[in-house]
């Protein structure tokens, strides 16, 4: 994110300190730092209730220590001083509310018209087409995701454009298109795990369904594995798929799925936690179906059962679920329990008597970064 945020000089101090402890091993100097900030600008709020940067710098030192709404604290500001707001403190604080809906997890609705409204005071960065594009990924509006990343591509060759430009398409079934966008990126970064995998999952939707591809994507992934200790940045930016996971069996296993290699699928699903839910099982106990290995079905129902069984009479015995939780929370929480079998029974019965083949979604993940314009760990400062 290249926006630049204004800063006083008592908080570019405050700034620097943060910054300073960040890289901490015991994190309590940091979280001092961070605390140490909250409370000087508490204080400036109460000289400056008009000072944009103050409260922006509050909802992000909000954000950090969850110790109260961001999102509250802006919304109220804004309602209260709109008519006195220049339209760059506006965009400023759109953006920032932004990307705090965001990142609540239920208000993609509110981010993308705080977004918009950003748009309109400035629509000269590709980075907030990208970052529209993307919620719109996420909350399933396809169209209008793709509509703002060709935006931004338009504006920037930058290469995470052009790799959310690939997703998308992966997504809307224009398999051919991000094909020749992922074989560009290649050109550029041909050691980059992250194009390379969509590459192969292009083909296989393509109908090239020959696993020696995946073979060498797995040697891909081991060969670079090794940069985790001799060049981390470096590691993280090639092997990351979701967040700070990095590309694994896990993920590379549902390639052999849709392949229709049961044998190997399985294989690597013998070490994976489904964490006893029916969607997630559902393709392992269909793969064992199709190589005829009925006894290990049996084998998982009752490793299921008695793991559900074990979990409920622990919440009914463990004096920490007695003590943290209401009777009434505790008996959703044994419901939700016998739910699970139920849900793996019912599945289980579908995969067994019928043609049912339960479906593998390869999910697809922007590249991961901070854009709270007033984060203070990751803000860039107008030194102008």
């Amino acid at each position: 994110m290249d926006i630049r945020v204004k800063l006083t000089e008592g908080m570019k101090e405050y700034i620097y300190k943060i910054w300073e402890k960040m890289g901490n091993e015991d994190g309590t100097e940091y979280d001092v730092a961070l605390e140490n900030y909250r409370k000087y600008l508490l204080k400036e709020t109460a000289k400056n209730p008009e000072d944009v940067s103050v409260i922006c710098q509050l909802a992000g030192v909000c954000y950090l220590s969850r110790k109260c709404d961001g999102i509250e604290i802006l919304e109220t500001f804004l309602k209260k001083n709109f008519d006195i707001l220049t339209e760059d403190e506006k965009f400023r604080i759109y953006f920032d509310l932004a990307y705090l809906c965001e990142d609540m997890g239920c208000m993609e609705e509110e981010a993308i018209d705080y977004l918009e409204k950003a748009i309109k005071i400035n629509s000269n960065n590709a980075d907030i087409y990208y970052r529209l594009s993307a919620i719109c990924f996420h909350a399933k509006m396809y169209q209008k995701s793709l509509e703002n990343i060709e935006i931004a591509c338009k504006m920037s060759d930058e290469t995470k454009y052009s790799y959310g430009c690939a997703l998308i398409l992966i997504q809307n079934k224009e398999y051919k298109k991000s094909e020749k966008i992922l074989d560009n990126l290649l050109m550029e970064g041909s050691n980059n795990i992250k194009y390379h995998f969509y590459r192969v999952l292009c083909e296989i939707y393509l109908g090239n369904k020959d696993t020696g591809n995946i073979e060498k994507l797995l040697e891909k992934i081991k060969e670079f594995e090794m940069l985790e200790k001799t060049d981390y940045e470096k590691y993280l930016n090639w092997l990351t798929y979701e967040g700070f996971k990095t590309f694994d069996e896990d993920v590379i296993k549902d390639l052999y799925y849709l392949c229709g290699n049961y044998e190997k699928y399985c294989k690597y699903a013998e070490n994976v936690n489904f964490n006893l839910e029916a969607n997630y099982m559902a393709p392992y106990l269909y793969s064992l179906k199709q190589l005829d290995k009925f006894e290990k079905i049996d084998k998982i129902l009752k490793e299921a059962e008695k793991e559900i069984f074990q979990n409920i009479e622990e919440m009914k015995t463990d004096e920490e679920y007695q003590k943290d939780t209401t009777e009434e929370e505790l008996l959703e929480m044994i419901e939700d329990e016998k739910q699970k079998l139920k849900n793996i029974n019912l599945v289980l019965k579908k995969i067994l008597n019928t043609d049912f083949k339960p479906k593998v979604e390869i999910f697809m993940f922007f590249e991961n970064e901070c854009w709270l314009l007033d984060c203070p760990q990751h803000l860039i400062i107008d030194e102008n």
